[in-house]
């Protein structure tokens, strides 16, 4: 989803430099115009970026009629509030859980764990802002991990937020071991632009290692994929997540279960139960 949201983003920023007209061309001395090409191309693009900006401030116009007054200013050095300001929009949320496969299917999840008594969400912001309220269980304690929080807490909904990174976890909270029953990790580890940023299998193996940590024994570990987010799905999780969790199900889905069509923009993506051995 993240994905693809941010291909959409890129195709409304696309354009192309008009073709200079070669008559003109002929009156412009050889060494000005190549002096001129460059600057006249930032302006292009300075104008059109500051165009844009302006027409995501009047987003929110279709709300009550009014723009929003703290319009996404820092979204090209902070990519992911841009995403934020669409999703916090309540027009624009409903759309976001009502059409999006996987939005569709959390629906049906988040509801199921509120049987649990301690759960983390790893990522925080707008496009899970509303689990909480879907778990909606005063017995259920709700805490989300963002290294990068929103500097707009209203985008998160938790009863506490752990401020880190998951390889970082069992340095920086060593109280945290055992302590919670679920993990969900829901376009985090199972999505191939994370995986890019791992530096090495150390890196991956210290992500596994501290989901490992903060579940308690028999803890589950909720993991979305998306289609193609490593080369070989089952060599990977045989490699770095089958000796230390055992796949199951989950009240009527089984591990691996797949939503979306494989055609589709979004592609396709798979929610897998897997289990902490001792």
């Amino acid at each position: 989803m993240v994905a693809s949201a941010r291909r959409r983003f890129s195709r409304r920023l696309s354009f192309q430099i008009p073709r200079k007209d070669a008559r003109a061309e002929d009156d412009v001395p050889h060494g000005t115009r190549k002096r001129m090409e460059i600057p006249i191309r930032l302006l292009v693009l300075m104008t059109l970026l500051s165009a844009t900006a302006k027409l995501l401030a009047r987003y929110g116009a279709r709300e009550g009629g009014k723009a929003d007054p703290s319009p996404p200013a820092t979204w090209v050095e902070e990519p992911w509030s841009a995403y934020d300001f669409w999703t916090r929009r309540s027009a624009v949320e409903a759309t976001f859980w009502e059409e999006n496969e996987d939005r569709v299917f959390m629906r049906d999840f988040y509801p199921r764990l509120g049987r649990f008594r301690r759960v983390l969400d790893v990522g925080a912001r707008g496009y899970n802002r509303r689990c909480k309220d879907l778990i909606n269980s005063t017995s259920t304690e709700y805490v989300q991990m963002e290294p990068n929080p929103p500097s707009d807490r209203s985008e998160m909904r938790n009863d506490g937020l752990l401020e880190m990174y998951m390889k970082d976890v069992p340095a920086r909270r060593p109280d945290l071991a055992g302590s919670f029953d679920v993990v969900i990790d829901f376009g985090v580890f199972g999505w191939d632009e994370i995986q890019m940023l791992f530096s090495g299998d150390e890196d991956v193996r210290m992500y596994v290692d501290g989901v490992r940590f903060l579940l308690g024994e028999g803890g589950m570990w909720a993991l979305k994929t998306d289609r193609d987010w490593v080369a070989e799905e089952d060599e990977f999780i045989a490699k770095w997540i089958s000796p230390h969790f055992r796949q199951g199900k989950f009240d009527t889905y089984e591990s691996g279960h797949n939503i979306g069509d494989k055609e589709s923009e979004d592609g396709e993506y798979k929610f897998h139960w897997f289990y902490k051995l001792r």
